[in-house]
């Protein structure tokens, strides 16, 4: 199996029990942005050791798109898992977690906001937030999924550039 599969196996298995561990252990901490950033730093983890082992396995030069390719692939294994899993989860297991979802994500936006920006925690436009509709739909799933695939190749492009070979270590094929 290559790497890039194998690795983002392994990453999507890990970001999904770590949602289901949050999940169990407090609902909040599930479905507000720690849960996120820490499997997002999982995810780079898993994107890195894909494209060391890759780049590991040849002698031969070991361009930047196929380090590009090692990397994505296992962002896009990973958040296509994801996406099925969120929506499985929030849509039809427990419905009730895109509420809670909503209530946490206004509460770090308003703490950011107020933190940051120094905006008023009153401003009418958490209030507009508040009120939206926060349905979850196959529709706005898959279009957060293409969202997240966008992130995926910005964040594969520093790591296919870090680990990329422009030479061939065999020295016997490079020619002066």
């Amino acid at each position: 199996m290559k790497p890039s599969n194998r690795f983002g196996l392994i990453s999507a298995g890990v970001t999904l029990g770590t949602y289901l561990l949050f999940y169990l252990l407090n609902k909040k901490i599930m479905v507000g942005p720690i849960a996120h950033w820490l499997t997002l730093a999982a995810v780079m983890v898993f994107m890195i050791l894909s494209v060391r082992t890759e780049r590991s396995q040849t002698r031969d030069a070991y361009p930047f798109k196929q380090a590009l390719q090692s990397a994505f692939i296992v962002f896009l294994i990973t958040t296509v898992a994801f996406h099925v899993f969120y929506y499985l989860f929030f849509a039809v297991i427990d419905p009730e977690l895109i509420n809670l979802q909503m209530q946490e994500n206004l509460k770090w936006t308003k703490w950011l906001g107020e933190s940051s920006f120094g905006l008023d925690p009153n401003d009418p436009a958490y209030q507009e937030f508040e009120n939206m509709d926060h349905q979850l739909t196959i529709g706005n799933t898959f279009f957060s999924l293409c969202r997240s695939i966008i992130g995926g190749f910005l964040i594969s492009l520093p790591i296919a550039g870090m680990f990329k070979r422009d030479f061939s270590l065999d020295s016997t094929t490079d020619k002066l």
